[in-house]
Order: C-alpha cells, then sequence, then structure tokens
C-alpha cells in the first residue's frame, strides 16, 4: 500500500454521460497539446514531447533548458510577457483540466472559479492562473484545488510575497495540521469580510478542506471500529476540517464507545504535526513516494590506473548501474562514453556495441566494495537511510525491520523507473509505474482505484511473496536527473510528513499486520522504500 500525500478523493464514475464528458475533454485536452506544439513550431522537434509535457508539468519556466531546441524568435516571444498566446494556452489547458476532474464531483468548485473568472475578482483569478502558467506545479503542493482556493482567497500573498517569504507554506500548514480556524493567523493576507464568510461551515473553503481530510479521517473511523451510522463518518470529518487533527470530536463522543472514542482520537492525532522553525525559502519542494534496479547515479574518481584489466573483474562500483544491461551495483570493468556523459556499461554490454567511443574507467581505492560488503543489495547510501529508519522505530518502542534484497530491488526498480520514465506526468502521482518495464504498468491516483497493481509489486517483480508498502523522497521532475540524495534530508522529510511517518512507525491503517522487512533503493535524485509483512526468507533476484 502506498503512503499517498494526495488525500483529494475523486471517486471514479461508471456513469455513460460522464464518460462522454471525460472522452470529450480528453480531445480538448490534445487539441491544446497540439496548440502549443504549434505555437513553439515543435513539430519536426526530436524532443516536442519531453518539452510539452515539462512544460505542462513546470510551466513557462522549463522552457529555459530547451532553449537551443526553440527557435530563437519563437523563443523570445514565448518569453516575453503573460499575455502571450503560449500563457493563453496553458490556462486554457488548466482550466479544462481541472472542470474534467471537478465537474461531477466538485461541482461547488466550478462554480467557484466561474464566480471569480466572469466576476469583479477576475484580475484575481488570472493572477493565480497565469502564475500556474508560468510556475506549473510549484505553488500546487499535495492537492491542487486546496492550492487554488487559498491563492484565490489570499490574495494579499501576491508573486512578490511568494518569491520573498514562506508565507503560503505556513499557511498550508496551518490549514493541513490545524483546519479552517486557523486562518485567522493569517487575516493579514485576507480581506477581513471574506474571512469571515470562509470561517463558516458552508464556505468553499470548508468544503475542499473537507475532501483533503476526507480519506485519512474515513480510514482512522474504520481502523477505530466505528461504523458509519447516523452520519457519524460525515460529523466527524466537520469536526476535523474545522479544528484539524487535533479535533475532540465532539460531535460522535456520545455516539460511539468511549475505547473506540479514544482509539480515533490517538489515530487522528498521529497526522498531527509540529510546525518546524523557519527556514529559507526553496524554489523546489522535495516529495515523497517509493522503489530499486537501474540506474547509473553517482560519480567516481578516477585517480589510480589499471595495471590490468583482470585486476578489476570483481572490482564494485557501489554507486554506478551499468544503462546497458542494468547491473547495481556494476562488478567488473566499466566502461563510460564521454560523449552522452553519465553512461557507463559493463563488460557484457560494451561488447555489444555503442555508437560513440567507450573508455575503460581506472579503478579508484575509494569506490570498491567485495559482493560480501554489499548490504542485503543495498550500498552505503541505502544502508544509511535503512538504519536511519530502524534508529526512528526504535524511539516508538518497536523493533527493527530485517533487511529484505527483494523489497531493495523493488525499490530501485521503481526509483529508476521514476528518474528516467517520469511515470507520474500523466494523470497519476509518483506512486505510478511506466509502461517501459517487465511489469503491469499503473497509474496510481489518489482514489487508490488501481493501488493492488502497485501493492503487489514485490511479488510481481521479485520472489518476494507478499505485498508492500513504499514511501519515497526526491525533488520535482526537472531535477531528478541532476540531483541527489541526502539520508539525513530524506529520512527527516519522511518524519515531518504524517503520511510518511505513519507507515514507519506502523501507525493508522498500518498499524497491522506487522511489518517485518525493508528494503531501500535509490538513484540520483530519488529515493524508495518498501516495507514488507514477512521476513525475506525467499531467493535473491535475478
Amino acid at each position: 500500500m502506498a503512503a499517498a500525500d494526495d488525500t483529494s478523493q475523486i471517486n471514479p464514475s461508471s456513469d455513460e454521460n460522464m464518460s462522454n464528458n471525460n472522452g470529450d475533454d480528453d480531445d480538448a485536452l490534445l487539441s491544446i497539446t497540439n496548440e502549443i506544439i504549434n505555437v513553439l513550431s515543435l513539430d519536426d522537434s526530436e524532443h516536442k514531447n519531453e518539452i510539452v509535457n515539462d512544460f505542462l508539468e513546470d510551466g513557462r519556466q522549463s522552457l529555459v533548458k530547451y532553449k537551443e531546441d526553440i527557435i530563437p524568435k519563437v523563443y523570445k516571444e514565448v518569453m516575453s510577457d503573460n499575455d502571450n498566446t503560449l500563457i493563453k494556452l496553458f490556462k486554457k489547458y488548466i482550466e479544462t483540466d481541472l472542470e474534467k476532474v471537478c465537474v461531477k464531483t466538485y461541482p461547488w468548485l466550478i462554480s467557484f472559479l466561474e464566480e471569480y473568472r466572469k466576476g469583479e475578482n477576475h484580475e484575481i483569478y488570472d493572477c493565480v492562473f497565469t502564475r500556474t502558467a508560468n510556475y506549473g506545479a510549484t505553488y500546487m503542493k499535495d492537492c491542487p484545488i486546496l492550492s487554488f482556493v487559498l491563492q484565490l482567497l489570499f490574495e494579499g500573498i501576491d508573486d512578490e510575497c511568494l518569491k520573498e517569504t514562506n508565507v503560503f507554506d505556513d499557511l498550508w500548514f496551518a490549514v493541513t495540521n490545524d483546519g479552517l480556524k486557523s486562518i485567522t493567523k493569517y487575516s493579514a493576507y485576507i480581506v477581513k469580510s471574506v474571512m469571515n464568510e470562509q470561517l463558516k461551515r458552508q464556505s468553499i473553503l470548508f468544503q475542499v478542506l473537507r475532501e483533503y481530510y476526507r480519506e485519512d479521517v474515513f480510514l482512522s473511523l474504520k481502523e477505530s471500529n466505528i461504523t458509519d451510522k447516523k452520519n457519524l463518518y460525515e460529523l466527524a470529518l466537520d469536526d476535523v476540517a474545522e479544528q484539524g487533527w487535533l479535533s475532540d470530536l465532539k460531535s460522535i463522543e456520545e455516539s460511539i464507545t468511549p475505547k473506540s472514542y479514544k482509539a480515533v482520537l490517538e489515530k487522528l492525532r498521529s497526522f498531527h504535526q509540529k510546525q518546524k522553525s523557519k527556514e529559507s525559502k526553496k524554489s523546489d519542494t522535495k516529495e515523497v513516494h517509493q522503489t530499486k534496479p537501474d540506474s547509473q547515479s553517482g560519480s567516481t574518481s578516477t585517480k589510480n590506473e589499471m595495471t590490468s584489466k583482470e585486476k578489476q573483474n570483481d572490482f564494485v562500483w557501489s554507486s554506478i548501474t551499468c544503462d546497458g544491461c542494468r547491473m547495481k551495483p556494476l562488478i567488473g570493468e566499466r566502461y563510460r562514453c564521454e560523449t552522452c556523459g553519465n553512461y557507463d556499461l559493463c563488460a557484457k554490454c560494451q561488447e555489444k556495441g555503442h555508437e560513440h567511443e567507450l573508455k575503460l574507467v581506472p579503478k579508484s581505492k575509494g569506490d570498491n566494495e567485495t559482493k560480501s560488503s554489499l548490504f542485503y543489495g543495498m550500498d552505503a547510501k541505502e544502508k544509511d537511510i535503512f538504519t536511519r529508519i530502524n534508529q526512528h522505530r526504535r524511539q516508538y518502542g518497536l523493533p527493527s525491520l530485517e533487511p529484505s534484497v527483494n523489497l531493495a530491488y523493488v525499490a530501485h526498480t521503481h526509483a529508476v523507473d521514476v528518474v528516467e520514465n517520469s511515470p507520474d506526468v500523466n494523470g497519476g502521482n509518483m506512486h505510478s509505474w511506466s509502461n517501459k518495464g517487465k511489469w503491469k504498468p499503473v497509474t496510481y491516483t489518489p482514489d487508490h482505484r488501481y493501488g493492488q497493481l502497485m501493492w503487489s509489486k514485490p511479488s510481481e517483480i521479485s520472489n518476494y511473496k507478499f505485498d508492500g508498502f513504499e514511501i519515497s523522497f526526491g525533488p520535482s521532475k526537472r531535477l531528478r536527473e541532476t540531483s541527489t540524495v541526502n539520508p539525513t534530508e530524506a529520512v527527516n522529510c519522511w518524519k515531518n510528513s504524517p503520511g510518511h511517518n505513519a507507515v514507519m512507525v506502523q501507525q493508522g491503517i498500518f498499524h497491522h499486520p506487522p511489518m517485518k522487512a525493508m528494503g531501500v533503493g535509490v538513484y540520483k535524485g530519488y529515493a524508495c522504500v518498501w516495507f514488507g509483512q514477512e521476513k525475506d526468507t525467499f531467493p535473491a533476484p535475478s
């Protein structure tokens, strides 16, 4: 099971009319995409899909890295102002995509957006959607509908404020931990009459917060053996949306047993985070997800020269993966293509040939690890993460998890898939798996509709016979290739995320069955961890 951060729940519908509407919306989105390709004059570009995908995910700023792939005149025109054709197309794309998602599930949100778009606040609407067109998902956090509503309501948090302060981050932290009532702390950024209106339980912000909290609240109630009678679930959700994870749930206290009441309060409070100290503003927010097998991250020193190839036969390049067969770590002779850059092949793959010249990389004393020194298929950085998670578990009185070579393989396989194939760019989140491997592809969505396809990956691609839980850590798509993982930062990030921390220390819905095994995979700027309910007594994956 995934420790998914996106808690907005979109229920799939089998309604025939809805299916037809979705088809029309898909056609509209495709049409807009083709218009974007045309505006950027990318019809003949071999990189057009990559450029457009990055643009739709990260906004106009993403085009900077493709400057050499775009005609200079076109580049100058599309980067010139906020009222050109490209920006208008992006805004149109966002509006169409939002309508597709919300038209039946959240009709009240569509009405709210329309009021802003056509009413006296249309300038605020244009500003927010232009900001999104420029910066993509930068301010979307893990729930786009909540982000849009907050940006529209808190008009005082303008572009300058977003760039120079952490106010929006603090506001987000407040409402997703302490509920609707916490917005009074940010009264300087919202019109007083608007704030007073939003503090009511009928407000748009209250409705959006209900959707944000819904999944975890309902699962916590279920795990506490509370049945959904007399509207108890909705009443509890109202309390949490208004007061946050520390709500006392007075609305249902008298309608359930004291034992269940105590249990559900403990589960809900386990999601609450303490406010972190102020940090310098970061332009790229790290996310959390999970996986293991093919890669090529890391660089190695080449100070020492080889005296004979035989000396490299058992040499272990602990941080290197063969870009041909995906052997990780690469063992034996290592060949590098200096034309391609960060591209390495093992001796066997080198014999098959390559389009550019390959050079044998001399070994370095600091690089070598014997096969026996590898920690159940995990290198030093992966072992560091494994150790830190077990240390964190012991602080909660939990036993250490045993290392699993199979779960480590699954973790690394998924990390590579996320970095190399970006399976999360077409409607799924980063628990998704692409269609470019020897596994069943998964578009993982917040409603967990295809969750079993992801949870079963250990038994599908390794010799582990059980399902697993997954968490992960990494930057936005454009930085995955060039960044690296800091184990301390990764584990601290998971600790500070209620959903991910719940997986590590088995709280809430992850309390049972108890976990017994863990495997870690790191690839370039991405880290994944898989947890299993049984010890790994199975053969290592081939």
